[in-house]
């Protein structure tokens, strides 16, 4: 047993010492890579190499012309002098038997790990989303020039090896390691370009789609003289067998305008192409025919004018949805029209209806500088302590630290008028429109929150439980993208003095600024 283990320990120690002669320069990655040894094993020889002289170390910055990385380069390992370097061919040729002749080393195969290590740094974890068309373009370009090099490489590295990769027991060869490293990462390379790809042939269908969309809504119920005069004062019948050859005259007529970049997002474009005219063709009245067009326009649109313009000929129509005031409200805010919102968004809250009942929560804004999330867990401790129910929730647009919260995208209500069982309540609003990604969320709730809007009018919403609503809309107009808006629910009853105490400790741990009761 004792005979096996020093075996090993000297097969261990010839692989790193064939990995230092070849490499000469390198860090514990491109070692282990080199012999596909684990860190600890290589951790412990080169332990001893450095003990005996053979190796120094040294920390240099990012190589190439990248951006320097914000935490400490790697540790390189490099032979000391000429001296060293014999001194590890010498201790290689002694684990030859006497009969076999020194092998040489197969630079190709050299070369070939070489252009092996670039590639898995390149392939660890890519941002392609930054990159530009034409960007993207020239990144597959060089890297497809790279794996037919490397394939290249290879080749004459199986031509210069003496070995015969193909007897049995060979599947450790290095040459043969460093071919199946190739495959993986070059299928690797193309499922990250594949997915990229039909990820931006999707956005670039959804920004045409948007623009089809405008042209559906013009020529149905927006420009005048309309084919469907909705809300202008005449009627049209749903029953009539013109209805239907109407509604795909009206949609192929905004195709042939976009017919050019139609064909090139065919396959994305014939789905969305097929859900209006389902939801279209579904219509039941005039109310249908606009809660379907609100409905595409809000998901796939490019510019607020189409849907808000629909969504007031609705909220007109239907004065006692709250749903259609509160999309009113958060179409007007991205068309800066801000007072009409703050208008539409009162009409919303006196039409909910059925005000929270209990304890008033107690509201608070914190400003980016004196929030941490230390902190925050100090008061979450101290209040979850001190109370028996009581949860509490931070909201902000900036990100928490990594793993905690979670991103409540912006939706708005579904303005189609069936039956919700069957729909979706809340539908998401495009990119292009909500021009945010949403609010972030950090919560002690277990239950993940459901809070339709836009992030600043899910605040306005959100003040009201405790602050008077004109306040509330100011405040949460006034939000920076920073700030954290911080609310604590009291699920039992709870008196002035302990709501009081609450108040200290966000005021002492947090410096927050108490807003409930101003």
């Amino acid at each position: 047993m004792m005979m096996m283990m020093m075996m090993r320990a000297n097969q261990t120690r010839l692989q790193v010492l064939a990995g230092v002669f070849h490499l000469e320069n390198f860090t514990v990655a491109d070692l282990c890579l080199r012999t596909a040894l684990t860190r600890d094993m290589v951790y412990r020889i080169l332990r001893s190499l450095q003990e005996e002289g053979v190796l120094t170390t040294s920390r240099s910055d990012s190589q190439g012309d990248g951006p320097v990385a914000r935490h400490r380069p790697p540790r390189r390992y490099h032979i000391v002098d000429g001296n060293m370097r014999q001194a590890v061919i010498n201790e290689l040729r002694s684990f030859l038997p006497p009969d076999v002749e020194e092998p040489i080393p197969n630079r190709n195969l050299t070369n070939a790990q070489e252009i092996l290590t670039g590639l898995s740094d390149e392939l660890l974890s890519p941002s392609l989303q930054p990159f530009s068309d034409s960007d993207l373009q020239n990144w597959e370009e060089r890297l497809s020039a790279t794996f037919q090099e490397l394939e290249a490489v290879l080749q004459r590295a199986v031509w210069e090896s003496e070995a015969d990769l193909s007897e049995t027991g060979m599947d450790d060869h290095p040459i043969l390691r460093a071919q199946r490293l190739s495959q993986r990462l070059r299928d690797q390379f193309q499922q990250y370009l594949s997915t990229e790809q039909k990820r931006r042939a999707a956005r670039r269908a959804r920004k045409e789609w948007g623009k089809i969309l405008i042209d559906v809504a013009n020529l149905l119920v927006l420009d005048k003289p309309t084919p469907m005069p909705i809300g202008a004062g005449r009627s049209f019948s749903f029953s009539s067998s013109n209805f239907f050859p109407l509604v795909d005259n009206v949609v192929e007529q905004a195709l042939a305008r976009h017919r050019e970049v139609a064909r090139e997002c065919d396959e994305d474009m014939l789905s969305l192409l097929s859900s209006l005219k389902l939801e279209l063709s579904a219509a039941q009245s005039h109310e249908d025919l606009l809660g379907s067009l609100a409905k595409q326009t809000i998901e796939y649109g490019e510019a607020v004018k189409e849907p808000l313009s629909i969504v007031r000929k609705m909220a007109e129509l239907q004065s006692n949805d709250y749903r259609l005031h509160f999309n009113e409200a958060n179409l007007e805010f991205l068309a800066h029209q801000y007072t009409r919102a703050f208008a539409s968004w009162s009409k919303y809250l006196d039409t909910r209806g059925a005000a929270k009942t209990g304890p008033a929560p107690l509201m608070a804004r914190v400003l980016e500088e004196h929030w941490s999330s230390d902190a925050y867990r100090v008061v979450v401790r101290s209040l979850t302590t001190r109370f028996h129910a009581v949860a509490v929730s931070a909201f902000s647009e900036n990100p928490f630290d990594p793993n905690e919260g979670y991103l409540i995208e912006p939706k708005l209500y579904n303005p189609l008028h069936e039956d919700l069982a069957t729909q979706n309540i809340l539908i998401p609003v495009s990119e292009p429109l909500a021009r945010s990604r949403g609010l972030y969320v950090l919560t002690t709730q277990a239950d993940q929150l459901i809070l339709p809007g836009l992030p600043a009018l899910v605040c306005a919403n959100l003040l009201t439980f405790g602050i008077e609503r004109k306040k509330a809309w100011e405040v949460a107009m006034q939000l920076k993208t920073g700030e954290r808006i911080l609310k604590v629910d009291f699920l039992d009853d709870v008196d002035t003095p302990s709501r009081r105490e609450a108040e200290i400790l966000l005021k002492s741990t947090l410096l927050a600024e108490v807003l409930t009761g101003v």
